[in-house]
This record gives C-alpha cells, sequence and structure tokens, in this order.
C-alpha cells in the first residue's frame, strides 16, 4: 500500500516494488494519476488495485485498508509517501489553515494509515511500515515552508516511537529523509535555491525518484529485518549524520 502514489516518489516507489513481484495497492486524492499508473503497472503484469482517499481522514483510510484486504487477502507493506509542502515565504504570516493541512495530511495522514494498517500485519506477525520523510525535518528547509520541516520532523518522530510499540509484532518502522528531488513538487521552485543545493551536494545533482524507491525496496525487503526505527538520509552526501 503506497500513499501518494500517482506522481513523482510516490510513482517511483510503486514501480520498483513492483519489479520485485509486489501486488501494489495505489492511494491517492486524485483519480486522474491514479489511472496512469494503474495502466502502467497492469501493462507490466502487475496486480493492482487503485483508491482514492483524502489520508487525512480517518474513515477513509480505514476504507482502503478494508478494501486491500478484500482485494489482497493480506497486507505487508505500507509506505506513507503522500505529503504536501506550502512554500510560504513569510513565516509570521502562514496562515492557520495552511498550518492545520499540512499536519493533517504529513502526520495526521500517516498516523492513520499506521494505525489501520498495523492491524492485520500484527495478526499475522509481519510487516514493513516505511515513512517519507525529508531533509527539512532535520536541518529545516531554506527554500520549504517552515510548516512542512516541522511536520517531517514529527513524522520521523512518529517512526521511532511506532518502531517500539509494533517490534513485538514482527513490524519494522522505519523513514527515508531524501534531500531535494527533481519531482512535479519541485519543479517550481526557485532555479537559485535548487543551483546553491546541487554545489552544496557531493554527488553534485539533484535526488531522483528512483534514488527513494531504491531505499524504499531495501527497508521493505529481508535485507533489513533487523533495521527499525532508523531514518535512512538519501541526499547524495548534503547531509552526513
Amino acid at each position: 500500500m503506497v500513499t501518494g502514489a500517482g506522481r513523482g516518489i510516490g510513482h517511483a516507489i510503486c514501480l520498483a516494488l513492483a519489479s520485485c513481484g509486489t501486488k501494489i495497492v495505489a492511494v491517492d486524492i486524485d483519480l486522474e494519476s491514479l489511472s496512469s499508473i494503474e495502466q502502467e503497472l497492469k501493462s507490466k503484469g502487475c496486480e493492482v488495485s487503485i483508491f482514492v482517499a483524502d489520508i487525512s481522514r480517518r474513515r477513509e483510510v480505514e476504507v482502503v485498508v478494508s478494501g486491500c484486504m478484500q482485494a489482497m487477502g493480506h497486507l505487508d507493506i505500507l509506505v506513507n509517501n503522500a505529503g504536501i509542502n506550502f512554500l510560504t515565504p513569510q513565516w509570521e504570516t502562514i496562515p492557520e489553515k495552511e498550518w492545520d493541512q499540512v499536519f493533517a495530511v504529513n502526520v495526521k495522514g500517516p498516523y492513520f494509515c499506521i494505525c489501520s494498517a498495523s492491524k492485520p500485519m500484527r495478526e499475522q506477525g509481519w510487516g514493513r511500515i516505511i515513512n517519507i520523510g525529508s531533509i527539512a525535518g532535520k536541518v529545516g528547509g531554506p527554500t520549504s515552508g517552515i510548516h512542512y520541516c516541522v511536520s517531517k520532523a514529527a513524522l520521523m518522530c512518529l517512526t521511532k516511537n511506532f518502531a517500539r510499540i509494533l517490534a513485538p509484532f514482527g513490524i519494522t518502522v522505519n523513514a527515508v529523509a531524501p534531500g531535494l528531488v527533481d519531482t512535479e513538487m519541485t519543479i517550481g521552485w526557485p532555479e537559485q535555491s535548487k543551483t546553491r543545493y546541487i554545489e552544496s551536494t557531493p554527488l553534485g545533482r539533484l535526488g531522483r525518484p528512483d534514488d527513494i524507491a531504491g531505499a524504499v525496496v531495501y527497508l521493505a525487503s529481508e535485507l533489513a529485518c533487523y533495521v527499525t526505527g532508523e531514518t535512512l538520509d538519501v541526499n547524495g552526501g548534503n547531509l552526513m549524520d
């Protein structure tokens, strides 16, 4: 089950997991992008189900997980990728509604997804949960809105909490913290900001969605069976901690 599956990093994650033989439950708020990834996955012989849902609403998440169980019979991997970012430059005057929206999608949504998806995982005694955080949640983003940065820090803290809670059930919970990735979300960012980022990155380029997808595949695999509560940096060396 991959949220925010229709575009960018979510799209790449779906393709990468499908290439490993995984069945995909693609979740997004946009039907058009979901239909596109559905067709692409089916053309590759992947079994896929799509669900239009707003993950910030608990009931809609519960309906998706129930639909996943009906369609696939089990739920092994959850990737909390859906997220939003506003580039509001004036931090003193960020609208309250905008703060609420960012936290609803970036923090409350993954919380709802973990609570619901972990139920069948606990029953089967196995699961992989991977949250997509951000370098901005560690260092603050010079371009991202402050509410986005704080929400991603909260998500990575949520990762550690659930890693402890769910470990007795054979479920690992980890996060991936991308640097600046070349996607639809960042296409409108100032070129000067992108240039500064590239110049400060040892590998000398922006991230690609496939870079993040590769990290997700690792954390979802048996190769990472002894890794939990970890945030894996994927940023070309821009942040080394």
